[in-house]
């Protein structure tokens, strides 16, 4: 009965027209002022942990947005694209970001050190519906990314400049994930699945579970995006760090 009660919001989650708003997308953090000119291209060592990053997030289709289960259409390959790398690229865009602010990033005899972990990553996808449009989920991608238990230090004085939590969020159109079958196609392949899985047998019969399972193979086309939301909102993150920092005027200087 859930099956049947899943394929059936997807039947009706796709049937319904256009109608979501243009969403805008997160630009590239620009080079802000928040660092002080005396410190511009001073060294600085940054270690991320990333190794045990929680990621989690899906795709989503329909007017309504309705999150779709594993099984409907994507391929392990394409899951494996979008989220099995999530956390490596929070963590190298954070700490290109830092050097795009105006430190270099170094670690040899450095006069900083930033360390921490990346703890979560949330990225979700929505699709834009049918090949024709209908049932668009917004046609955009987003992301979460939170880092903990940062802590800046001066390498000189050992002193804690900074230290706590930091998250940053993007989103970016359109997504690269969307579906490559017209409404029709996607309704018949819904409403004939829900006819095998209603049948009395159908329960006992794991072959016919897994046909159902597998008629939506290939129902997603995953295209090459020039950016990702994880990067975008990871450098967020890093300027709003920065933005935080009490930067001394001068190394071994009092803070502001």
């Amino acid at each position: 009965m859930r099956m049947k009660a899943v394929l059936a919001a997807v039947a009706l989650s796709l049937s319904v027209g256009c109608g979501l708003h243009k969403v805008e997308a997160t630009p590239m953090p620009q080079t802000q002022t928040s660092l002080p000119v005396e410190l511009r291209g001073r060294r600085i060592a940054v270690a991320l942990d990333s190794g045990a990053a929680k990621i989690k997030g899906g795709h989503h289709e329909g007017i309504l947005q309705v999150r779709q289960p594993w099984f409907l259409g994507l391929k392990p390959e394409q899951r494996h694209l979008l989220y099995d790398h999530a956390a490596e690229v929070a963590a190298l865009a954070f700490g290109a970001e830092i050097q795009n602010q105006g430190l270099a990033v170094k670690p040899d005899d450095a006069e900083f050190t930033l360390t921490g972990t990346v703890q979560a990553i949330t990225l979700d996808t929505y699709g834009h519906g049918s090949t024709e449009g209908f049932g668009t989920a917004g046609n955009y991608w987003e992301a979460t990314v939170e880092f903990s238990g940062l802590r800046l230090t001066e390498n000189r004085t050992g002193r804690l400049l900074w230290e706590g939590p930091q998250d940053g969020y993007a989103r970016l159109t359109p997504c690269p994930l969307h579906m490559d079958w017209g409404i029709l196609k996607t309704m018949i392949v819904t409403l004939q699945n829900s006819i095998t899985l209603a049948g009395p047998k159908a329960a006992m019969n794991p072959l016919a579970v897994k046909d159902t399972l597998n008629a939506y193979d290939g129902a997603y086309v995953l295209d090459e995006p020039h950016a990702t939301p994880i990067d975008v909102a990871a450098r967020q993150a890093a300027v709003a760090l920065m933005a935080k920092v009490p930067w001394p005027r001068a190394l071994g200087s009092a803070a502001p």
